[in-house]
């Protein structure tokens, strides 16, 4: 009762009616998703800034002393702030507005990309913004790669402005480049590596080193301890994998990039090759092969053991490189299980 007696009056109060409007958002991204997804509500409440809140919360304070209910204070502080975090994820989009990515900071903070739509003389103009929490970044004339810190603290993005794209990780930005894309943190979320196009040439960038110039660079990897980047390249028309200061190759398969892992303890690097027509998988400094084919790398738990599939006279089989030599075998539930000498072998 004395809840709506507090209602009734702030209606007749004008100075004391709480402001909340509509709150449009805007634009860009890939339809990749990170970290927790944030509901969008159909309701057209927006918050505004937290001055405003306090001073919302002020008032109801006052009110409520003057007529008498300070008994209620605490029932009104809570009631009013739960109100507050039911509306604060709520937006509305107008008909030129779309939302093309979400993801969350701490569970609390909602991260969106919005693309706003422009009719013009000829043609659609697509503008792109950043939205964390209540700060917004941009127009971008567009958005893509976005992935957060290892602590999901943090986003990382490559946005387009004037036709030059720049990679953006927090408040930092780095550029401009012709292009840029693969963005990749290391696990202790100290380094952040990607690939840029540079005078028509092209460059891994890790924190502060650059490396290159290369034909074509992708498949950026990191070891478990962040010390390591591997990634491919393509140097004078041939593929090389790349490891810290270290070169292996050439290849004639760009594929070799699309299995690239390290081992859980960080010392062996394994990959499949293509050499002469024919494909290996090339654990450190072993090689295992030839085959048709061959995919799928897992390494078991200690690294010491590597497990894949690869295709012998036409079939896919499971093989396991175990102690320099090749198996049908596989890793299944933390254990090693391989056939020799007709026996099944676990361990």
């Amino acid at each position: 009762m004395h809840l709506l007696n507090l209602m009734k009056y702030c209606k007749e109060q004008k100075s004391t009616s709480m402001y909340f409007s509509e709150q449009s958002i805007r634009k860009p991204g890939t339809e990749h998703n990170s970290g927790y997804m944030v509901p969008l509500r159909s309701t057209q409440i927006g918050l505004r800034p937290t001055s405003a809140i306090c001073g919302t919360l002020c008032r109801l304070i006052q009110i409520a002393w003057r007529i008498k209910m300070k008994k209620h204070l605490c029932s009104i502080i809570i009631l009013f702030f739960s109100f507050i975090l039911s509306a604060q994820n709520n937006i509305t989009l107008s008909s030129d507005q779309h939302m093309i990515y979400l993801g969350v900071i701490d569970k609390t903070t909602p991260v969106y990309i919005i693309r706003k739509d422009t009719e013009g003389l000829i043609s659609t103009i697509k503008e792109y913004y950043c939205y964390i929490g209540e700060e917004k970044a941009g127009p971008y004339d567009s958005f893509y790669y976005p992935i957060f810190f290892p602590d999901g603290k943090t986003l990382a993005y490559t946005a387009e402005i004037d036709g030059k794209d720049y990679v953006i990780a927090g408040k930092e930005k780095a550029g401009p480049y012709e292009d840029s894309y693969s963005l990749t943190f290391s696990p202790d979320g100290k380094t952040l590596a990607y690939t840029a196009k540079i005078d028509g040439k092209r460059y891994v960038i890790a924190g502060k080193e650059k490396a290159g110039p290369y034909d074509k660079c992708d498949d950026l990897t990191f070891s478990p301890d962040g010390k390591t980047l591997a990634y491919t390249a393509k140097i004078d028309g041939k593929w090389y994998v790349i490891a810290g200061k270290e070169k292996a190759g050439p290849y004639e398969n760009e594929d070799i990039g699309y299995f690239l892992i390290f081992s859980p303890d960080g010392k062996t690097l394994a990959y499949t090759a293509e050499i002469d027509g024919k494909w290996y998988v090339i654990a450190g400094k072993e090689k295992a092969g030839p085959y048709e084919g061959s995919y799928l790398l897992t390494f078991s738990p200690d690294g010491k053991t590597l497990a894949y599939t690869a295709k012998i006279d036409g079939e896919w089989q499971s093989i396991l490189m175990y102690e320099g030599n090749e198996y049908i075998g596989s890793i299944c539930n933390n254990s090693i299980i391989y056939f020799s000498n007709n026996q099944i072998f676990i361990e």
